[in-house]
């Protein structure tokens, strides 16, 4: 049976699936050249990364990414970081049907990113430097 669970999932079998765009995975970097770097030539790592399901696991009060964002920097006592989003195509996890809670990652695919910062509590978008700028 299928049954939507949120606005942006649909629950079946056992399994979560999110819809288009819903979820992400998000990398998170310290400055803009360090994300600039990652983005030109994949050999920064990020200094951390996070899953974005809303309304679920570590989102479970979220369903906006820029909020779950600002509040991870909170969190984090971070005040400025910068953020490159990979929003998915599909996201598939396992829950719980009784208690709606997320169980193993399965699987999904990236469909585009966008670039955000997180400044003294304000989110922006931003554009990794060119080659040049770095």
């Amino acid at each position: 049976m299928t049954k939507k669970v949120f606005s942006d999932a649909t629950m079946e079998d056992g399994k979560l699936y999110f819809d288009k765009r819903a979820a992400a995975d998000i990398e998170v970097f310290d400055t803009l050249e360090d994300l600039s770097e990652a983005y030109h030539t994949g050999e920064k790592e990020p200094e951390d990364w996070l899953e974005f399901t809303p309304g679920f696991g570590d989102c479970k009060e979220f369903n906006d990414i820029e909020d779950f964002m600002v509040a991870y920097c909170k969190k984090e006592n971070i005040t400025e970081a910068y953020f490159r989003i990979e929003w998915l195509r599909h996201c598939i996890y396992e829950i719980n049907p009784e208690t709606l809670e997320l169980g193993e990652f399965l699987e999904s695919s990236g469909i585009d990113g966008d670039y955000y910062s997180c400044i003294d509590g304000e989110i922006d978008y931003c554009e990794p430097l060119d080659d040049e700028e770095e």
